[in-house]
């Protein structure tokens, strides 16, 4: 995986780094000189991801992977992603779903009490990477084990096993990642959990209920457990965030019910809420449409007139809002780094 866990994924990576020349006389010889290498390293299953420059020029690495397959004796997996240049990122995605339904071996009793996890949650930094453990501990307490993490710590044999999970999870809610999850799970006969894996407190309970409406489970004693411990590990908190108050800028495209959430519990009053409409990714998509145009030095405009003591917004001049890890210790965790801030010295009528 790419996140910097001890299970990276660079030292497997071999590119071919075609050069201009690949574009007028093709890149499949390059090709089979990293494929040919890496087989002499030991790989016995290797995928060949095809990116814009091949798809550009029409090198065929389905018929490439073929022969490889047949000379070297090894798995070769063609994943003929084109990407942007030679389409569009949709079809990307699409092939991705495609190959992983068609390695998943087929399953005719699916495992209620295994669960797949959509998408990657975990820390890109090793000081928070005891974080990823509130998940295991929220999946455990639901009554799930993991059956697969994809793409997060995923192997091929992850992948082949995917199919024994009854129910899947996406670990983040975004549409494409939704789409792209709907549609693997239906072709693959198993049941999406309509929540995303909940982030802040205010979400851990009604995704718990679905848990319950899924499977059956009478979960009342975890949510109550919970419960209880949160309020336990956010009391001491209080004491530096009780009556203070706050600006919070977000983006339209995002769910920010964790932050308002969390916000109201540590006792933080919200003075003004702005979405920033300043982005490059979503200016002119209909998200920004009907909102008030919101620019960055707008912020210090805010300070000015409403002197809160903090501004939660996006970029790094204030306290950036960043999402917590799903379940009770990741959202606990930010709640004290909040605190914390609270505490730091004021500087531009905020912190």
């Amino acid at each position: 995986d790419l996140q910097g866990d001890g299970r990276g994924v660079w030292e497997d990576v071999s590119c071919t780094c075609l050069d201009n020349s690949a574009s007028v006389f093709g890149g499949v010889s390059k090709l089979k000189q990293h494929v040919r290498a890496r087989a002499a390293m030991g790989d016995d299953c290797i995928m060949v991801v095809s990116m814009c420059v091949p798809g550009i020029i029409g090198d065929n690495i389905v018929d490439a992977c073929a022969e490889f397959s047949g000379e070297l004796g090894i798995e070769v997996i063609p994943v003929p992603v084109d990407g942007i240049g030679a389409g569009a990122a949709s079809g990307g995605i699409r092939a991705v779903v495609d190959k992983m339904v068609e390695l998943a071996d087929d399953c005719d009793e699916k495992d209620p009490g295994l669960i797949n996890v959509m998408g990657d949650y975990r820390s890109a930094t090793d000081h928070m990477a005891c974080l990823d453990g509130s998940v295991d501990r929220l999946l455990a307490d639901a009554g799930f084990r993991v059956n697969t993490r994809y793409p997060g710590e995923c192997t091929l044999d992850d992948i082949r096993r995917m199919k024994r999970a009854a129910f899947a999870v996406r670990s983040f809610d975004e549409r494409t990642s939704r789409l792209t999850c709907e549609d693997a799970c239906r072709r693959m006969g198993i049941t999406l959990m309509q929540r995303s894996l909940p982030k802040g407190m205010v979400n851990i309970g009604p995704w718990l209920d679905e848990v319950e409406e899924l499977t059956g489970r009478d979960l009342d004693d975890v949510k109550r457990r919970m419960s209880e411990e949160y309020e336990t590990r956010i009391e001491p908190v209080r004491k530096h965030t009780e009556g203070r108050t706050a600006v919070v800028v977000t983006r339209p495209s995002s769910d920010y019910s964790w932050l308002f959430g969390t916000l109201d519990d540590l006792g933080i009053e919200v003075l003004r809420t702005r979405e920033s409409t300043y982005n490059r990714w979503l200016m002119g998509q209909s998200a920004c449409d009907d909102k008030e145009p919101y620019m960055s030095r707008m912020v210090q405009e805010d300070a000015d007139e409403l002197r809160p003591d903090i501004v939660l917004g996006l970029r790094r001049r204030y306290w950036r809002v960043v999402a917590p890890h799903p379940g009770l210790d990741g959202i606990v965790d930010w709640a004290e780094r909040l605190g914390r801030a609270m505490d730091a010295p004021e500087m531009e009528a905020w912190r």
